[in-house]
């Protein structure tokens, strides 16, 4: 089940979420999210970022438990992505004709439009094939006989790719780092280019990066959000843990 919410010293709600199963052939399952884009209702209380992750961990975990023979990652990752749409109360027709988007939100709020989170999952078999799947930049890595193994790239402005798909969408990169937009008069950034959620932001992408593995005993393995990787690459972790 997915982590009871936890909370920094300064009483700020955490916005990252995990969750841990196994599948019907016996696979473990692991979902990592880190929820973005809280909003400030009152004096220390910020929602909607925690929402986005613990949601998006509960449908992924739920599929991939059920799912029989491989997993269609990408309808998945779909699924995940349109419960964010009712966690946040946002109708079906909520984008109009021209490309506008109304909202029709629980909160009244423009909620769906900042709101999001990342999603990586695991599918781990050991000595058989896995899988690690990911939207965003919550990545992992592996070290298998004293050898580390990125898994995962981060879906950001570093990723010449990304940065160019984009660019194409209208979407800069501002000097931090951060991809920024204009929605409706208000100025928007975001560090990732595909989430689950941010349903206002243009050329946000959920379709997955899927890779393979086949771990064996005694290997070490991480999956985080960027609350480690912003302080420690996946070299430097790996060696760590080698």
């Amino acid at each position: 089940t997915a982590a009871t919410p936890a909370y920094a010293a300064t009483g700020v709600r955490m916005e990252d979420a995990h969750a841990v199963g196994r599948a019907r052939d016996g696979a473990l399952v692991l979902c990592v999210a880190d929820g973005h884009g809280s909003v400030h209702v009152e004096p220390g209380v910020y929602v909607g970022g925690r929402e986005a992750a613990d949601a998006a961990c509960a449908e992924a975990l739920h599929r991939v438990e059920k799912a029989s023979g491989e997993v269609d990652w990408r309808a998945t990752f779909a699924a995940c992505h349109e419960r964010l749409r009712h966690v946040f109360g946002l109708a079906a027709h909520a984008w109009e004709a021209d490309g506008t988007l109304t909202l029709h939100t629980l909160s009244g709020a423009r909620s769906a439009i900042v709101h999001g989170t990342t999603l990586s999952v695991v599918r781990l078999r050991p000595r058989r094939a896995s899988t690690f799947a990911w939207v965003g930049d919550s990545v992992g890595v592996l070290v298998q006989s004293g050898r580390v193994v990125p898994l995962g790239t981060p879906h950001a402005a570093s990723r010449r790719d990304e940065a160019e798909r984009m660019r194409a969408a209208g979407v800069g990169v501002d000097r931090s780092g951060r991809f920024s937009y204009t929605l409706r008069g208000t100025r928007f950034t975001v560090a990732v280019s595909r989430s689950l959620g941010h349903f206002g932001h243009p050329g946000n992408a959920q379709t997955p990066d899927v890779v393979s593995f086949t771990p064996q005993l005694g290997d070490r393995l991480v999956v985080a959000s960027d609350g480690l990787w912003d302080a420690c690459s996946q070299a430097h972790a790996g060696s760590v843990l080698a």
